[in-house]
């Protein structure tokens, strides 16, 4: 099937939601192309993304199990950064909390700690503005957020995989099943 105002539909979905939940993007496929082969679908935008260094790529969110699309450069470097929507404090914070993430043994943070980061980033952001942002991260699926407790999100692993190898290697749980890097290690 040729590259159709469809897939750019499929397309500009996942680039708006940031992370779209595979739930909606099948029932978006099956709405557009009349079947529910979203591998496929996938595969031919990714075809057409490939000369432009991006692609889709599918996450599971590590704490719910959820499967999410996210759009996402195939060229990683450590400048992977946000764009100057967000204010040097609030990325400070956000980088302070990535690095208690990775280098916690639970993978996760709580969100009173998160909070408490403020002073040490020596740059102004209130509690309140801070759980804004931390919000705002979850809402756009940077972090995830449960009970209290902050992890990475899924547009964190997807997009920021090969910053945290770089910066955190040590750090990094290996899956000995599919060889994949881990955040969150749920032991039984």
């Amino acid at each position: 099937m040729p590259y159709s105002n469809e897939h750019k539909t499929v397309l500009q979905a996942i680039m708006h939601e940031g992370a779209l939940h595979e739930a909606r993007g099948k029932e978006l496929v099956i709405r557009l192309f009349k079947h529910n082969n979203t591998a496929q679908i996938l595969s031919e935008i990714n075809t057409k993304l490939r000369p432009l260094c991006m692609t889709i790529k599918s996450i599971n969110c590590e704490v719910t199990g959820e499967l999410y699309w996210i759009f996402a450069n195939t060229v990683q470097d450590k400048t992977a950064s946000f764009n100057s929507e967000f204010s040097q404090a609030e990325l400070a914070l956000l980088r302070n909390v990535y690095s208690e993430i990775v280098t916690s043994n639970s993978g996760w943070v709580s969100s009173t700690f998160c909070l408490n980061l403020c002073p040490s980033i020596n740059l102004k952001l209130s509690k309140t503005d801070a759980e804004q942002f931390l919000l705002e991260m979850v809402n756009r699926q940077w972090l995830c957020c449960k009970d209290g407790k902050y992890y990475m999100g899924v547009r964190s692993i997807a997009e920021l995989l090969q910053y945290f190898k770089d910066t955190y290697e040590g750090n990094l749980h290996i899956c000995t099943l599919c060889k994949q890097e881990l955040f969150y290690v749920m032991f039984l």
